[in-house]
């Protein structure tokens, strides 16, 4: 019988995410709020930061039927301690935390132990230093690229998170090796204005997929102190792509391969044209199935004896 487990996440905008994740059996992943108009998140933030009342009345239909399930997973986010609160009152299932995320970027574990929570992440070195449960990211075999033609070498899109120099840095030692790049770049909450530069709008994630396909190969640029795998080495090996990063510590996974990957401070950069001109070798499809969402539901299931 599959375990009913309720996945709440933080914005609307990862409507692409639970959509992958309902495909699995006895999930039900959904916005944790009904709205995310500027109002609405304007009240949501004086209602956080003068600790007033009122939070719930903004959460989703998921609050109608909270006795159903079995286990509740929420990726942790500003909210995160009252949510927890708001479902103890209710019922004494389990809550799990999920730092997605690493914890420098997000509220720190402390404020979750009060409601009487797990707390997971995928960072090794944020487990050990907080005391948190270590399971590893994951991704979703059921994302499909779209069919396009091959035009960059190398594609990167994220938020700046402090990297905006050394982005544009890279960015213009790959083109001095005639590299063709597209770099995709978005503000965050600590981004300033640099010289020359304008920063692009967000996109959706279907948008990312249509770029990821019409390129060779990923950039991952962990931020410092991240010590856990983020979503791009996992885009690569599901979708053969080839990878460019400056994680060091990637070549400790399985799927770590030097024909796939290329390690910015490790590697000779001097090589990178060829690495990237050369074929992708595949990997062992027991490997990629290891880090798809429904082998970590199971992990989750079976550490916490669900």
């Amino acid at each position: 019988m599959d375990t009913n487990i309720l996945f709440l996440n933080g914005n609307n905008s990862t409507e692409f995410y639970n959509n992958e994740r309902n495909k699995y059996n006895g999930i039900n992943a959904t916005s944790i709020f009904k709205s995310d108009s500027k109002f609405s998140k304007l009240i949501r933030r004086l209602i956080l930061k003068y600790k007033l009342p009122g939070l719930s009345i903004f959460y989703d239909n998921w609050v109608k039927n909270i006795n159903k399930y079995e286990l509740i997973i929420i990726s942790v986010n500003p909210y995160s301690p009252n949510i927890a609160k708001y479902i103890r009152k209710k019922t004494n299932i389990r809550i799990i935390q999920w730092y997605w995320n690493p914890v420098i970027t997000e509220i720190k574990p402390d404020k979750l132990r009060g409601s009487d929570c797990e707390i997971y992440s995928f960072d090794k070195e944020d487990c050990q230093k907080y005391g948190l449960n270590y399971i590893q990211t994951y991704y979703f075999s059921g994302i499909e690229l779209p069919q396009n033609d091959i035009i960059n070498d190398i594609y990167f899109v994220g938020a700046d998170k402090g990297r905006i120099h050394e982005l544009l840095e890279l960015k213009k030692v790959f083109e001095q090796k005639d590299i063709v790049t597209k770099f995709h770049i978005t503000k965050s909450s600590n981004s300033k204005n640099v010289k020359n530069y304008t920063y692009e709008y967000k996109i959706s994630y279907s948008e990312v997929l249509a770029e990821i396909s019409k390129s060779y190969a990923i950039l991952d640029l962990v931020q410092p102190g991240q010590m856990g795998m983020s979503q791009r080495p996992m885009e690569a090996i599901f979708f053969s792509k080839k990878l460019v990063t400056n994680d060091i510590k990637i070549c400790k996974y399985d799927f770590y391969n030097r024909n796939n990957i290329f390690i910015l401070g490790k590697d000779n950069i001097d090589d990178l044209k060829r690495f990237l001109n050369s074929d992708y070798i595949s990997i062992d499809k027991n490997i990629i199935e290891n880090y798809d969402f429904g082998n970590w539901l199971n992990q989750i299931k079976d550490q916490m004896n669900v």
